[in-house]
């Protein structure tokens, strides 16, 4: 364990739900998957919170993310028990489950979703016109001061990354 981080070899991504408002006042559940290692997320909104839907969001995920996901982090939220963790474990992803009450142990997500909130969400200035954009520059513009990632992207950190794991 690194920090209160679990970071490993293999492609990890924690996973956590944030709640977003939609355009007609409803709610949305915004899926957000973060790389342990670079940083690279990718969010999605659905109009559910439950197994169904994380399916779904995983498949986005999957089909829009540079690397694959060997890996899989959460909280103990309803939606990554039961179908979810069925199709993790007919595929072969293992799930770990961070402590209740310990949303820090799943820092690299939280993280991620008070800067889509201080950013986009609670900026009146945002250039982004939706949350795609606000992700796609999130990835490849924005440096990132954490731990170890001295300034670079997310995706500067995934080159780097596969050079040094050649």
């Amino acid at each position: 364990m690194s920090g209160r981080f679990l970071v490993v070899n293999k492609s990890s991504f924690q996973i956590d739900v944030k709640y977003v408002s939609g355009p007609d006042g409803s709610w949305l559940y915004q899926y957000r998957f973060v790389d342990t290692v670079t940083d690279i997320q990718y969010a999605v909104d659905m109009p559910s919170r439950n197994g169904r839907s994380t399916i779904s969001a995983l498949r986005l995920a999957e089909r829009n993310l540079p690397s694959s996901i060997e890996e899989i982090q959460t909280d103990n939220g309803g939606e990554f028990r039961g179908a979810f963790a069925r199709h993790l474990d007919s595929r072969g992803i293992p799930q770990r489950f961070i402590p209740k009450r310990s949303a820090p142990w799943n820092g690299k997500v939280e993280c991620a979703n008070r800067s889509v909130d201080d950013e986009y969400y609670l900026n009146p200035h945002r250039p982004w016109k939706s949350l795609s954009a606000y992700v796609r520059w999130y990835n490849t513009e924005r440096p990132h001061l954490g731990r170890g990632m001295d300034g670079l992207t997310p995706y500067e950190k995934l080159a780097q990354f596969s050079q040094e794991n050649v």
